[in-house]
């Protein structure tokens, strides 16, 4: 045996030359790493290799080189503090030089692409929220994901529940585009969160402007672009695993993204499974506050030719979510005292995973087609399709032991087409003009309910034709846009006397928009940008024939059929600076009008019913005034140490009736420092962060407009820190680390409890 071991060495050391015929180990790979804006080195950065599992940085210059690199595959992860991380798959055959363009977390960005490339900058910009925030708040909703922006606020109905405000606008006013299609489903107020999971997305915006105006749904407060990159030409598989940890409620969140290039197309898959139980205030279990998720995406790109390319989307998102139980009262006399009660009615003394009426459960279907047909280099025509179908159940805490049928059931199906066209004129005009139709059909499911439906079945037809034109010459940006929408609603409603009756109702809208915005850049780098707008709404199907319970939001509502078309005009300025590597500075203005305002007006009253007793509410409109300011300013003290503050200013008048506007944010202001510190070779983008979030007591408002007075101010501390090591990401964060007890203005359950106490989240991603 010896012998023949010394004698296979042996050959196999003559032959090993032969082995290694044309493997080259000798390249040398070479980087210079630059701000994508400014095109300035950064000396901070490094690049992972992956092949390698070593951390190389860059010097002062941005550069890095890597030498003894073999032939083949390269995987590289560049990352620099402060700015978003950037993959990059090679084949390596010989000496290689590479620029590496990074775009900085808090750098605003435009939306138009032509092409993969920025031909024509927007004059209103959006603001961001970029992977790394989503992967760290991901888990606790859209509305909260970009609650941070400034001028976003968030609408909640408990702890599970939350929809974006924008301006003081949310709801019917705000579209949410998800994947290029605008989502739809039972919006009808705020328990009724987006059922989307943000995981799925690259990127947040919330985009204004007369860009807003190519998007499908209404754009009065503004749009917010839930969007995810291309699928990368890599061979290989590579995707990421992460695990969210919160204290507050034991929520384990899972997500799961993985992604391929092959020969027959690009593919990638999302998927993520939420488990939240009952929340606790610094003083007591929120009961029945829990919520479970199960989601799964799946894209799919395709490039036949340099002329056609395809896609195709679908999601499905499943949720239920728990209502606190001590917002359900079974008569008057309770529900006074539950209103001024500091522990609700129904407070369990333990935790529990349980999910009881009053609940409601969530699926929602999207299926997204898109054709690219490039005609020249500077001329596309995109073909979209959408089409959704949401089923929403909501269970009530009823008598008999039937609280295991649901109290309302409905289902909607939407189709979506969209025809557009976008090019670049030898004038350099950019020009994007498109056709959209869009069906919808609401239905309830009333022998499973026995019961009256809050929202009648109903149909409608909507054609839409839009046109925006963007230019850049010299230090000035100019957009203009224009829409029309036209809409049949057809209504089958019961009627409120008896014996019950169907009654059918038909209405007809005809909306203009009209958007127009100028920028100028000064040879400092200061811009200033002005954007003026007039948008028309016609009332949505729960403003018009809502009548009976809101299980979510524990109330009655009953609308109006008498309610016209709000007309907005909106006026807004901003300026704004970037200071080198010392900081940026931002201040946005606005001024909003809106004739015939529509808004859920309380009464005062409440109303016993076989499910209890609830305060009443009734859909009115007023003319209103709505406007304020938003302030972002960061500094940097070194090039470790930086710090951001962001201040939002805002008020609403009903100018009709001289009296506040009701449901607008409190001031509020945000101050953020960070430290990062310098990348060793197995520890990278390690920061630690301290924020403090004041929010004012919403004073603009008379006692006798709400069923309670606003509640106080309030101050939340918070801290974060991130670090990675190698392959895995690890980051810690802490909400109301002070355990403050109080009560939100925008949260419609403060009637009924205080808001969640401290909550520590641990998350730890592993990508490969």
């Amino acid at each position: 045996m010896w012998t023949y071991n010394r004698y296979f060495t042996l050959i196999f050391i003559l032959f090993w030359p032969i082995f290694t015929v044309g493997q080259n180990c000798s390249i040398i790979l070479k980087a210079k790493v630059t701000d994508a804006h400014s095109y300035k080195a950064l000396n901070r950065a490094s690049v992972y290799v992956l092949e390698l599992e070593r951390t190389f940085l860059a010097n002062a210059k941005g550069e890095l080189q890597i030498s003894g690199l073999c032939q083949g595959d390269l995987h590289l992860e560049f990352s620099s503090l402060g700015y978003t991380p950037r993959s990059l798959f090679i084949k390596l055959l010989a000496d290689t030089t590479l620029t590496i363009d990074m775009h900085s977390a808090s750098e605003l960005i435009d939306e138009v692409e032509l092409h993969g490339k920025k031909e024509v900058s927007q004059t209103q910009s959006t603001s961001t929220v970029l992977e790394k925030e989503i992967e760290n708040r991901g888990g606790k909703g859209l509305a909260k994901t970009i609650e941070g922006l400034t001028g976003v606020s968030s609408l909640s109905n408990g702890a599970g529940i939350s929809k974006p405000v924008i301006h003081g606008l949310w709801g019917n006013r705000v579209s949410i585009i998800n994947n290029g299609i605008a989502q739809s489903g039972q919006q009808w107020g705020s328990d009724h969160a987006p059922e989307i999971d943000p995981f799925v997305a690259n990127h947040i915006s919330v985009l204004k402007g007369a860009s807003a105006l190519a998007y499908a749904g209404v754009s009065l407060g503004g749009v917010v672009l839930v969007e995810q990159n291309d699928i990368s030409e890599d061979p290989h598989i590579h995707g990421k695993v992460s695990y969210i940890f919160e204290s507050n409620g034991f929520g384990n969140t899972l997500n799961a993204r993985i992604e391929q290039a092959k020969s027959w197309g690009r593919w990638r898959v999302n998927a993520t499974a939420k488990l939240i139980g009952d929340r606790r205030s610094p003083d007591y279990y929120l009961t029945n506050t829990g919520n479970r998720e199960t989601n799964i995406a799946a894209f799919y790109q395709k490039k036949f030719n340099n002329h056609f390319e395809h896609q195709l989307y679908y999601s499905l998102f499943n949720t239920q979510i728990g209502t606190l139980r001590g917002s359900h009262i079974s008569n008057s006399t309770d529900l006074e005292s539950a209103l001024s009660r500091d522990e609700p009615f129904f407070t369990k003394g333990h935790f529990s995973y349980a999910i009881e009426a009053p609940q409601q459960q969530v699926q929602h279907h999207l299926v997204k087609y898109r054709g690219d047909l490039r005609i020249s280099d500077t001329h596309v025509l995109k073909f979209r399709y959408g089409g959704q179908w949401n089923n929403r159940q909501e269970f009530d805490v009823r008598r008999s032991g039937r609280s295991e049928f649901p109290a309302l059931s409905m289902q909607q199906v939407n189709q979506f087409f969209e025809v557009k066209d976008v090019f670049l004129t030898q004038s350099q005009w950019f020009l994007q003009s498109g056709l959209q139709y869009t069906y919808v059909n609401n239905s309830n499911d009333n022998e499973a309910t026995g019961r009256m439906p809050l929202i009648p079945d109903y149909q409608s037809n909507q054609g839409s034709v839009f046109s925006i034109a963007k230019r850049s010459f010299n230090n000035w940006k100019i957009e203009l846009g224009a829409r029309v929408d036209y809409k049949d609603l057809y209504v089958l409603s019961i009627s409120q006397t008896i014996p019950r009756e169907i009654e059918r109702h038909q209405h007809y809208f005809l909306n203009y928009s009209l958007s127009g915005g100028l920028g100028y850049t000064y040879s400092g780098g200061a811009t200033i940008k002005l954007d003026l707008g007039y948008v028309q709404r016609q009332p949505e199907v729960n403003e018009l024939y809502s009548s009976g319970l809101h299980q979510g939001l524990a109330s009655l509502e009953y609308g109006n059929p008498n309610l016209q078309a709000e007309n907005s005009f909106k006026g807004l300025i901003e300026v704004s600076k970037r200071y080198g590597n010392r900081g940026f500075f931002q201040m946005v203005a606005y001024y909003q009008h809106v004739n015939d305002y529509i808004f859920l007006e309380p009464t005062g009253t409440f109303e016993n019913t076989i499910s209890g007793s609830f305060p009443v509410f009734v859909y009115n409109q007023t003319n209103a005034t709505i406007y304020g300011s938003d302030l972002a300013v960061g500094y940097n003290f070194t090039q470790q140490f930086r710090s951001t503050l962001k201040v939002s200013l805002l008020r609403g008048d009903d100018q009709s009736n001289n009296v506040p506007l009701i449901y607008m944010p409190a001031n509020n202001g945000l101050l953020k420092f960070n430290y990062d510190f310098k990348d060793s070779r197995n520890w990278t983008n390690t920061s630690v962060g301290l924020l403090g979030k004041y929010v004012a007591r919403q004073n603009h408002l008379n006692e006798d407009q709400d069923f309670l007075a606003p509640p106080d101010a309030y101050f939340l501390l918070g801290a974060e820190a991130q670090t990675q090591l190698r392959r895995f990401t690890f980051a810690l964060g802490v909400d109301n680390m002070l355990n403050t007890v109080y009560r939100d203005y925008l949260n419609r359950l403060r009637y009924f409890a205080d808001e969640m106490g401290m909550n520590i989240q641990f998350r730890l991603s592993y990508q490969f």
